[in-house]
């Protein structure tokens, strides 16, 4: 991301256009890292359903809590298949196993490396975006971030979020993690066109 982000910046700068960027679920977090570590580049940032953080024992507390919920008659391979219904839960609709997901396939990456990362670290510590304008757009109703304990408080996850980009404002949907309803993505629309007009005519 930071890579990429340095030739956008290059090809804009000599340009003279505005720099955006965007993160959705977990690429808020390249996003903002490599912003931060470019000294913030971008005229502004949207983020959508972004996680403030990568990992959490909030996610395992989640899912026990799940398990409790939710009674299999069967107990052969019991724990595979409430993982199974817990993923499905958070992620509807994806294509999910061992070898991929969705359209993402796991043969360049070590899954062992990538879960002892994402447990060990934590690329958003040190971060802060003092200067960014930033547009949050995120679901009260949203089961990822209902996972993390992001949402206990109504307000609980735009403290987290102002926490690593004090510029935030905050568009509030009703709908899922990936805007399915028309609705929403109406609003989401007008939301960030909004957004892009107001920073890019400064």
């Amino acid at each position: 991301t930071r890579r990429m982000l340095d030739l956008v910046i290059r090809e804009t700068r000599s340009k003279r256009l505005p720099l955006f960027g965007i993160g959705l679920c977990y690429g808020s977090i390249p996003t903002v890292c490599a912003a931060h570590k470019a000294r913030e580049p971008f005229r502004g940032i949207v983020l959508i359903n972004a996680l403030p953080r990568l990992f959490t024992f909030d996610l395992i507390h989640s899912f026990r809590k799940f398990c409790r919920g939710h009674q299999i008659r069967t107990r052969s391979n019991a724990f595979t298949t409430m993982l199974k219904r817990y993923s499905d839960r958070l992620f509807p609709n994806i294509d999910k196993n061992l070898a991929r997901f969705g359209t993402l396939e796991r043969q360049r990456i070590s899954l062992v490396r990538t879960l002892w990362e994402a447990v060990t670290r934590n690329p958003l510590k040190h971060v802060r975006l003092e200067n960014t304008p930033v547009l949050s757009i995120y679901s009260p109703n949203d089961p990822l971030l209902g996972a993390y304990r992001l949402l206990d408080n109504r307000w609980d996850y735009e403290a987290h979020i102002r926490r690593i980009c004090p510029r935030s404002t905050f568009v509030v949907l009703k709908g899922d993690h990936f805007l399915s309803a028309a609705q929403d993505r109406r609003l989401a629309q007008q939301a960030v066109s909004g957004f892009l007009n107001q920073m890019g005519s400064g």
